[in-house]
């Protein structure tokens, strides 16, 4: 059985389906989280293990696209205010 990982936001749907079994994905995000998340609470079925797993990484990517946009939006913003300050430099040398 394929893994898929699905992104919603508001009306729209991306489905991303993973050529690896369910096992194999299970592994995957577990390394992914390996610097990220402590061990799972005690006590969790293997089923609750696999749900705080994938909880531990949608946090983290939720985390990781917040960052970026961050990061791009000050580039924006930086990009923005060279070009103000460019075009008041231009208009004082007129």
């Amino acid at each position: 059985m394929a893994s898929s990982s699905v992104l919603k936001i508001a009306t729209v749907t991306s489905t991303k389906t993973f050529a690896k079994t369910d096992a194999e994905m299970a592994q995957i995000v577990r390394w992914f989280l390996a610097d990220k998340a402590g061990p799972p609470p005690e006590g969790l079925t293997q089923a609750q293990t696999n749900q705080w797993y994938l909880d531990q990484a949608n946090d983290e990517l939720a985390r990781y696209i917040q960052s970026e946009a961050r990061r791009n939006r000050l580039k924006e913003l930086r990009a923005a205010q060279q070009s103000i300050e460019d075009q008041a430099t231009s208009e004082t040398n007129i």
